[in-house]
């Protein structure tokens, strides 16, 4: 769900939500989650992070914040001027990257962040060999 730190298991029988599941792993400026891709080889989910970044000042993660304005959010525990999600893509902040999730053990198995000297990944992918 967007902007949400959680993911959902749903029974497809019953149509209901069997678990809410934190996906958080300690990241203070996890925002949620917006994108994901299923690998059927090792049944892993690859999630596409999204973050909260500071903006509008001089040392902020990005120097302007838009035409959509910033608001107070708390980024590693203090209130700042900033915004939450898509807007922060490509920003310095944007680092968690993806986050792999194992669905048969159901707990995160890895996260795959984004290198420094590219440009950030706007969806998550699998290859044909579910690597």
């Amino acid at each position: 769900v967007y902007g949400q730190k959680y993911i959902y298991k749903v029974s497809l029988a019953e149509r209901m939500v069997e678990q809410q599941i934190s996906i958080d792993n300690g990241e203070p400026r996890l925002s949620g989650v917006y994108d994901m891709a299923f690998s059927p080889v090792n049944q892993h989910l690859y999630l596409r992070t999204q973050v909260c970044c500071t903006c509008g000042f001089q040392g902020a993660d990005m120097f302007e914040c838009g035409r959509y304005g910033s608001e107070n959010v708390t980024i590693l525990g203090e209130v700042t001027e900033g915004q939450c999600g898509r807007h922060c893509e490509g920003s310095s902040a944007d680092n968690i990257g993806i986050i792999e999730y194992d669905t048969i053990l159901d707990k995160i198995v890895g996260t795959h962040p984004f290198s420094s000297t590219g440009a950030a990944i706007d969806a998550p992918f699998t290859s044909p060999g579910g690597n």
